[in-house]
């Protein structure tokens, strides 16, 4: 996507907007003042090539893009501003950043009770998957209060946790904390499995393919 192209389906805009943010959160994550990481999905990471300046320029400008791509939207203004008030609150100080902050801010599991360790990665990534899973019930015309927008919120919530919890066991031995820190690796396999099962059982019979995305996508490296 590119700011000016002609996008006709709302959900489509929608999902432009969340892979603006999600893209914008990958590169601020990879600063020398976050992770720290010089290598994004094998190769350099932005500021590696253009610099922290600049990096940081181009996250501000994906973030701000995803509004915009939100508020032309050719849709009922209740489904607009629906789809900013999920997007600014599941990625901002109430969900991914907020997430990424309290990250920050812990350093060992002797410090950290499991309970704010789960609440942290529930806000990270996790918060990212359940905007998407709401704004595409948005863009279908279920609004907040709707059932299907609960149903989106529940499998969105319990997805985004499973994944943080595979992506964990991908990165074991890295750095920071980790779900390996406060349990087995058995047991984190079964938690994944207990919250891919309840992701799915909240799903009506007809959503086949929902189901086939949270089985795959907590069985990428596995």
């Amino acid at each position: 996507y590119q700011d000016g192209d002609d996008i006709e389906d709302v959900n489509e805009r929608f999902a432009a907007a969340v892979e603006c943010v999600h893209t914008y959160s990958l590169i601020h994550d990879d600063l020398p003042c976050m992770d720290d990481d010089l290598i994004r999905r094998g190769r350099p990471s932005n500021h590696a090539v253009f610099g922290e300046a600049e990096a940081l320029l181009a996250g501000d400008s994906l973030l701000t893009l995803a509004f915009g791509i939100i508020g032309r939207t050719e849709c009922d203004g209740k489904t607009v501003a629906g789809a900013v008030d999920v997007l600014s609150r599941l990625a901002g100080s109430d969900g991914m950043a907020g997430g990424q902050s309290a990250d920050l801010a812990f350093s060992s599991p002797t410090d950290v009770p499991y309970a704010d360790f789960l609440a942290m990665n529930e806000m990270k990534t996790g918060c990212l998957i359940r905007a998407a899973c709401i704004l595409g019930t948005l863009a279908a015309g279920h609004g907040k209060g709707s059932r299907e927008y609960e149903i989106a919120d529940e499998f969105g919530r319990a997805v985004g946790l499973s994944f943080q919890i595979e992506d964990d066991l991908i990165d074991e031995g890295g750095d920071g904390l980790s779900f390996l820190d406060y349990m087995s690796r058995e047991d984190a396999v079964r938690l994944i499995d207990e919250l891919t099962e309840k992701a799915k059982s909240v799903l009506p019979p007809d959503a086949a393919l929902l189901r086939e995305f949270a089985d795959g996508l907590t069985r990428r490296k596995l």
